[in-house]
């Protein structure tokens, strides 16, 4: 083996530890990023528990901060966290912000086939129309995903 085949040897040799080292690293961030957003998750429950609700909706969009940069395993996370916003804004009476944040935590319940989250954002949404007087809404709502 030559002196040039020896350093191309060497250079690809030293390219996967590095990818791998890096790869490693990726993953390790990851789960810390998960492990955080778990941890704000709760303390927004227990907030909200508390009702105190400003607390609680600033930990759920920490969440959401945390979930975004991870592929698909803070979808769930980010999911119920669109949830309990949306509850949060139905406690405040803003109908309109509690049904955007239904809709978007409904389309990713679908999207990752959990049936039980996309019946709660359903039955949430119904009675954050049923909260606001718009009762024709809240039937239709009922009636189309029955």
């Amino acid at each position: 083996m030559n002196h040039r085949s020896l350093v191309r040897l060497l250079v690809f040799a030293a390219t996967l530890v590095c990818l791998y080292a890096c790869s490693s690293s990726d993953k390790e961030e990851e789960a810390r990023m998960m492990e955080s957003a778990e941890s704000f998750f709760a303390k927004g429950d227990s907030a909200l528990h508390n009702e105190n609700y400003n607390e609680a909706l600033k930990c759920y969009f920490s969440v959401l901060r945390k979930t975004e940069s991870m592929e698909q395993r803070g979808d769930s996370l980010a999911m119920k966290a669109r949830m309990a916003i949306g509850a949060v804004y139905s406690v405040y009476g803003n109908t309109t912000a509690a049904l955007r944040f239904y809709r978007q935590g409904l389309a990713m319940a679908r999207a990752l086939g959990d049936t039980e989250a996309e019946g709660k954002i359903l039955h949430n949404m119904v009675q954050s129309y049923c909260s606001a007087g718009v009762l024709d809404s809240a039937y239709m709502l009922s009636l189309i995903h029955i």
